[in-house]
């Protein structure tokens, strides 16, 4: 089963914010109050992250909530999905 488009780019959303604040999984986990398996998954869009999460994670970062979903957006709007290597052949 493939990730959620909009998982993945919002996981995207949150790597970019977090190599911006020059924070490891570890450390920005640790703020989030997350464990680093959870962050993890959130950042692969592995997983459909729960709200608290979110606030948790743009207040680590020391961002708005709706920065990180607007950047997700953008994200989201430049992704081709499925991926042309996992498209089905006619």
């Amino acid at each position: 089963m493939s990730a959620d488009p909009n998982n993945v780019a919002l996981g995207k959303a949150v790597v970019i914010f977090r190599e911006a604040c020059a924070l490891t999984q570890g450390e920005l986990a640790k703020r989030a109050k997350l464990s680093a398996g959870e962050l993890s998954d959130i950042e692969r869009g592995e997983v459909e992250a729960r709200w608290g999460d979110l606030r948790r994670i743009s207040a680590a970062l020391k961002i708005q909530l709706p920065q990180l979903l607007s950047l997700e957006e953008k994200i989201a709007d430049r992704q081709e999905w499925p991926p042309p290597d996992k498209r089905k052949q006619s």
